[in-house]
């Protein structure tokens, strides 16, 4: 007999004679304590999985008094609604499980036969979406043991709440405070929980915060007037709430956020309009919750009724583009008082997204946007009449508008997307096909364009015959550069990522990148990490393709990437993310010269060496 199987047997032996020994008792043990510890750090995932998802989670503490040996754990609502297990079935969200030691007891979904002897202490991770924070409930804690007996313990925990202890907000000057600026010129948010764009100026927000800590949740909501929720929390149905630091979005992809507040300052909120802000008949609070358990409410102030300690920003205003005509149907048929080019035939896309000719001629809108900057999307809609929608971002299934030079010089990147610089006097023309809105004549127009520094600049379109009236633009600053760069930190003793092409351990130590953006506005839709020597070896973070994968996390490795291994990362000014990537012994070794690549939702692609 082996020493293992022996081993096995002297337990076995161990807890048969417990057992009979405290044959009298309810149960082998009793659950003497349980307490609620609030979000910490992420271990679970939800639907049952042990992967994590860049929640964080809830963290219980309990301790056992007997003597037995425990097979589960389990966690439930006091109506049984929802519940958690150590070893999830259908429906049943994840427990992870660790001794006082901190080693994990249920390593892939399994308790072994854990005997005690007088007692033992653990800690357990409930997978979170959210429902701990945002609903006051009682949850039943229960230890199953080795001959069907278990233990149960209740707790409640409640739903956000201020402190009593501190002061009404408005009456510290500078402390906190939150101040509703309006429309800012960005647009990152849609009427949904996804963080993405809906071509919709979103609102801002900016707070000062003056307690640190990490931050697990924030939440806006009205306090009178119409009913309004945005929050951080995933998969509750709210719309999305963004939370910003000097340019860098703090969100994860799911727009969670588990952020530290090393010390007090102004943070900037983004939230797309439900009709209230417009209106201006609603009043707003801001509720934030700390890891720790602090819970704080801080009433959101009108512009003008209240200064920030710190600030010195200045946010941008509206600016307003000279103007922009529609001159009709470019057919050829020479009518007087035409622009040149509206002379001849101009035929550039068709009822699709692609750069491509139908026969039929294109309708010309003349834009003079007045601007030194640089394009990277535009967008032609209705205001009235047809709906209409014509823009140039790929893969959205809206119709494209060809853009181009006063003597039709195509400007669109192939794919329809633009990345076009231009100078304040500059003309540009933008073709359309016809959906009927234009031959119809009932309809009008806007044009909005967002330049590399994220700002949008919107229009309407006036029709050819009608007097133009000039607009002096007002003074635009220089759009600075983009900062890319890449540099390898280390072959880590972290295991992340093998040498597959999905988000999978390998027990090797994964080589860790860093990688800091600046003046970059965006999505990022793919990474790239490859070789530039005759090899071209690549890692990515495309899903099923055979290649390496690349997993992307934020400084404080919080994962970036969706369950698929794919990404789709907001970048708002300043960003500083994390590769993580299977070493093939040249990366490491750092004989060969490697690049980073990166794509962007409007099709732009950016390139940086990797620095050692």
């Amino acid at each position: 007999m082996s020493k293992k199987r022996g081993l096995l047997t002297i337990v076995i032996t161990l807890v048969m004679l417990l057992s009979f020994c405290v044959s009298s008792w309810a149960a082998m043990g009793k659950m003497e304590s349980l307490e609620y510890l609030g979000l910490k750090e992420d271990m679970v995932g939800l639907e049952g999985s042990f992967s994590k998802d860049a929640r964080p989670d809830a963290l219980f503490s309990l301790q056992i008094t007997g003597a037995g040996a425990i097979v589960g754990f389990s966690l439930q609502t006091e109506d049984g609604k929802r519940r958690w297990d150590s070893s999830p079935g259908s429906g049943e969200g994840a427990l992870l499980i660790t001794d006082s030691k901190g080693s994990v007891v249920n390593e892939g979904g399994s308790v072994s036969l854990l005997p005690f002897i007088l007692g033992a202490g653990f800690n357990v991770y409930a997978a979170n979406d959210g429902f701990f924070e945002s609903q006051t409930a009682t949850y039943i804690m229960s230890v199953r043991f080795v001959d069907g007996s278990e233990t149960s313990s209740k707790v409640t925990i409640q739903a956000l709440k201020p402190l009593e202890i501190q002061p009404q907000f408005p009456d510290i000057t500078g402390e906190w405070g939150a101040i509703l600026e309006g429309f800012s010129q960005k647009d990152f948010l849609s009427k949904n929980e996804q963080l993405m764009p809906d071509g919709e100026k979103d609102v801002l927000i900016r707070v000062r915060v003056g307690n640190k800590g990490r931050v697990s949740s924030m939440t806006i909501s009205n306090t009178d007037g119409r009913y309004s929720v945005w929050d951080t929390l995933p998969g509750n149905g709210k719309w999305p709430l963004m939370v910003v630091k000097d340019g860098e979005i703090l969100n994860s992809t799911n727009g969670s956020v588990n952020f530290e507040v090393r010390e007090p300052g102004i943070y900037e909120l983004y939230i797309p309009d439900n009709g209230s802000v417009k209106a201006g008949d609603t009043s707003y609070e801001i509720r934030l919750v700390y890891s720790d358990g602090k819970k704080f409410i801080i009433p959101v102030s009108r512009k003008g009724e209240l200064t920030l300690q710190g600030e010195v920003a200045n946010y941008p205003v509206n600016v307003q583009a000279p103007g922009a005509i529609l001159f009709g149907k470019a057919d050829g048929t020479a009518k007087s008082g035409l622009p040149d080019i509206m002379q001849f035939e101009n035929d550039y896309v068709s009822d699709s997204e692609r750069l491509e000719k139908d026969g039929q001629p294109d309708w010309g809108i003349q834009l003079t946007p007045g601007l030194s900057t640089t394009i990277i999307s535009l967008k032609v809609e209705n205001i009235n009449g047809d709906y209409s929608v014509w823009d140039t971002l790929p893969g959205n299934g809206k119709w494209l508008v060809a853009v181009t030079d006063d003597y039709g010089k195509v400007l669109n990147e192939p794919n329809g997307s633009l990345d076009l610089k231009i100078t304040e006097g500059e003309v540009l023309w933008l073709w359309m096909s016809d959906n009927g809105s234009f031959s119809g004549g009932r309809t009008n127009y806007r044009v909005t364009l967002m330049n590399a520094g994220g700002n949008t600049y919107s229009f309407e379109v006036e029709k050819h015959g009608l007097q133009l009236v000039p607009v002096r633009p007002l003074p635009v600053k220089p759009v600075p550069s983009i900062e890319f760069k890449a540099r390898y930190l280390e072959k880590s003793q972290k295991d992340f990522v093998g040498k597959y092409d999905r988000i999978s351990s390998d027990r090797n130590g994964d080589v860790k990148i860093r990688t800091y953006l600046n003046n970059l506005q965006g999505h990022i839709v793919e990474v790239i990490l490859k070789d530039t020597s005759e090899r071209d070896f690549r890692w990515d973070t495309v899903p099923g393709n055979g290649r390496w994968a690349i997993l992307v996390t934020t400084p404080g490795e919080e994962f970036l990437n969706s369950t698929d291994g794919s990404v789709f990362i907001p970048v708002m000014g300043k960003r500083t993310l994390l590769l993580w990537v299977a070493d093939n012994a040249y990366l490491s070794s750092g004989t060969i010269p490697f690049e980073v690549v990166l794509r962007m939702e409007d099709g732009r692609v950016l390139r940086t060496p990797l620095e050692r």
